[in-house]
């Protein structure tokens, strides 16, 4: 069953937002092109790094229905999974991370607070993960693990598993 952005359970939001944000900020910036820079509030800030996220794994943007618009261009790629995406990934969230970590909390509401905290958080546990010489990095789902090669968790199911069940 695909479900769009803003019908999200609890479960697909925790396993497939990666930072705890991506559902509560993705329907608010569905229009704003990707890589455009936030404003200084809270919520523009979490919006654009929702979509910073999302480009490194443009696959969850088809399995949430929100490769449209704008962001239409998302739908023909996939993640680049080789060194130098990886790297790119983990500059990214060390950059964003440090965006997050730059905010005063004390006066936000209380959703936006646990965002930004899920958000340090997940960060901080997948920068550990990209600092090991090996394994797999997946940021905010159950696929972290030593292992990049494993026999029921690799490209050659996902792929076609997106292509069949997600991708228009």
């Amino acid at each position: 069953m695909q479900n769009n952005a803003l019908s999200l359970s609890r479960r697909d939001a925790l396993g497939a937002i990666g930072a705890g944000s991506l559902a509560l900020v993705l329907p608010g910036c569905a229009g704003r092109p990707l890589g455009a820079p936030a404003a200084a509030d809270p919520a523009a800030l979490l919006d654009d790094i929702a979509w910073r996220l999302v480009a490194h794994d443009p696959e969850r943007a088809t399995q949430k229905g929100v490769d449209t618009g704008a962001h239409a261009a998302l739908r023909g790629r996939l993640g680049d999974r080789s060194q130098a995406g990886q790297d790119a990934f983990a500059a990214t969230l060390r950059a964003d991370l440090a965006r997050v970590e730059a905010l005063e909390t004390a006066t936000l509401d209380p959703v936006t607070r646990t965002t930004v905290d899920v958000v340090r958080s997940a960060y901080r546990s997948a920068l550990e993960g990209f600092a090991l010489p090996y394994g797999d990095v997946a940021v905010g789902s159950f696929r972290n693990t030593p292992y990049p090669v494993i026999q029921n968790v690799v490209e050659y199911i996902d792929a076609p598993n997106l292509l069949d069940a997600d991708h228009p």
